[in-house]
């Protein structure tokens, strides 16, 4: 054909040179070779307690080990449940009962949780824990864990933070000392031109959390359906029991989806998309907006403290600072709908700035910090800090040794499929209810 000839005549010599260099180093051959390697030896380990579809901070953990095992670094994820989880994986997770088979220098824990019981994993193993925080999670469950959360802070070696809005948090909540790296996005997929000279696709992402502020988006898109035209607006969403605004508004097309996307699907709907709108209470970077930008998407989002690392209102998008003022967004909305110049110019900006958190790029320093000597250090706990360190080792992962019984009947239990359990649990807090009213 035509077009491959003038591609051929102009760029033959640098296609084939450049060929001949991707042979050598097959990316599908390499995963062939090395997902199936049981490697005994590895320079560190993060401690997840479950592989979940629908949780951000388990994403980015696997995209930074995938990256990482990419640049020939030895490193990888131990578990204790995997459940429903569709994302390609360039390494063989652990699950955390054979982790006694392999020599490990560092162990590294995520999400607050899992930092109580990867401190004792650190302990038995006489290795350094680092608590990689992704999120201001002092906050996480509506508060209820705040103090557990708080003692997360105090039992790592080292904390490595995100941003420098979660370190500056860290630090003044806590004075606790964190080093940060940036999180990095997956370019190569992402990225897509995004041609549309009128904007007219905005896209809604509702994860069913507190902290997220499902409420300010469901009254933007009320907003949105009361005021405009030839809008399309996408709504993905995981709360079953969600009822969605009204409309009578044929001029406004509502597509809406239920269900854990997968990052393919998550990324076809945001190249697809002109305008996204978010607005979490807190985030510890705000990867979602980073990634529409990196597909061709406007911004608008709630000033959620790590949206700050690389969004500037008014350059690449919008931040609003009345986080759960509806009209404050659909402000934002309607510059962009009406000023076809400002659209392109935010659109532009936000291109070039997620070409700086390519993750071929930030994944150098990743290498940087954990190829660092990090050492052990003397931890001292408060009595109250110690005993809810205990407590929660006790409780949440049953450690004790004078509950056997209960340990036995724990372990018998998990075995029942979480659905089942929580159904059973409703429908026993049902009759309760029902007797308590009789």
């Amino acid at each position: 054909p035509i077009y491959q000839r003038i591609f051929f005549d102009r760029w033959g010599k640098k296609y084939y040179k450049l060929m001949e260099e991707y042979q050598k180093n097959d990316p599908l051959e390499y995963v062939k070779q090395n997902i199936k390697k049981e490697d005994p030896e590895f320079s560190f380990v993060i401690y997840l307690i479950g592989f979940v579809q629908n949780a951000g901070g388990v994403h980015n953990t696997v995209d930074l080990i995938n990256y990482l095992t990419i640049n020939n670094i030895d490193c990888n994820i131990t578990y204790q449940v995997m459940q429903e989880y569709r994302e390609i994986m360039l390494f063989n997770p652990i699950k955390t009962d054979t982790l006694s088979k392999y020599k490990i220098d560092k162990i590294v824990s995520t999400i607050y949780i899992s930092t109580f019981i990867a401190r004792k994993i650190a302990n038995d193993r006489n290795v350094p824990l680092i608590y990689y925080s992704q999120g201001y999670e002092a906050l996480f469950e509506n508060g209820q864990d705040y103090g557990k959360a708080e003692v997360t802070y105090k039992i790592p070696d080292h904390i490595l933070t995100i941003s420098k809005y979660l370190q500056n948090k860290i630090k003044d909540s806590f004075q606790a000392d964190s080093e940060v790296v940036n999180n990095g996005i997956n370019y190569d997929l992402l990225h897509h031109q995004n041609t549309s000279k009128s904007p007219k696709v905005i896209t809604f992402f509702l994860r069913n959390n507190y902290l997220k502020g499902d409420f300010v988006a469901l009254d933007i898109i009320k907003g949105i359906i009361n005021k405009y035209k030839d809008i399309e607006i996408n709504i993905i969403y995981s709360n079953k029991k969600l009822t969605l605004p009204l409309s009578s508004n044929s001029k406004v097309k509502i597509t809406s989806i239920y269900g854990n996307l997968s990052r393919i699907d998550v990324t076809k709907i945001l190249q697809k998309t002109d305008i996204y709108i978010d607005t979490s209470f807190t985030e510890g970077f705000g990867l979602m907006a980073l990634e529409a930008m990196t597909a061709g998407a406007v911004p608008i989002v709630s000033n959620s403290g790590g949206i700050n690392e690389y969004l500037k209102d008014g350059v690449n998008g919008y931040i609003v600072n009345e986080v759960n003022d509806s009209a404050k967004y659909l402000e934002r909305l309607d510059i962009i709908l009406k000023d076809k110049a400002k659209y392109e110019e935010l659109k532009e900006n936000g291109q070039k700035t997620s070409k700086k958190y390519d993750y071929d790029l930030t994944v150098q320093e990743y290498i940087k910090y954990f190829s660092k000597d990090l050492k052990k250090k003397e931890i001292t706990l408060s009595e109250e800090e110690e005993r809810i360190y205990n407590e929660t080792l006790d409780k949440r992962f049953k450690l004790s040794s004078n509950n056997k019984l209960k340990d036995f009947m724990y372990s018998m239990f998990r075995k029942i499929p979480k659905g089942f359990r929580i159904k059973v649990k409703n429908i026993v807090a049902k009759i309760y209810e029902f007797t308590n009213e009789r």
